[in-house]
């Protein structure tokens, strides 16, 4: 994985992403939902050799910057708020 590209994402293009993904997360159980997102996330960091951590951090810096005022950061919000049991 090109770390340099993953501190570069586009915030919008990911924030469409994390939407995509807790759509098909809410078609789960209530239970699974937080150890099937984990689960992916941990695979795909060993998959792509990349510590979780750094994953973590990118996406909090993009959940901490400008853009999370954006309207899919507020999609994501409500997404959580209205639709994840």
């Amino acid at each position: 994985m090109n770390r340099d590209k993953l501190n570069h994402i586009g915030p919008e293009e990911t924030a469409q992403a994390a939407l995509d993904v807790l759509d098909r997360v809410n078609d789960l159980n209530p239970e699974v939902q937080p150890a099937a997102v984990a689960m992916v996330l941990i695979a795909f960091a060993r998959r792509t050799g990349t510590d979780v951590g750094d994953l973590f951090t990118v996406a909090n810096n993009i959940l901490g910057s400008n853009w999370a005022d954006g309207p899919a950061f507020r999609a994501i919000h409500l997404y959580m708020k209205h639709e994840i049991v």
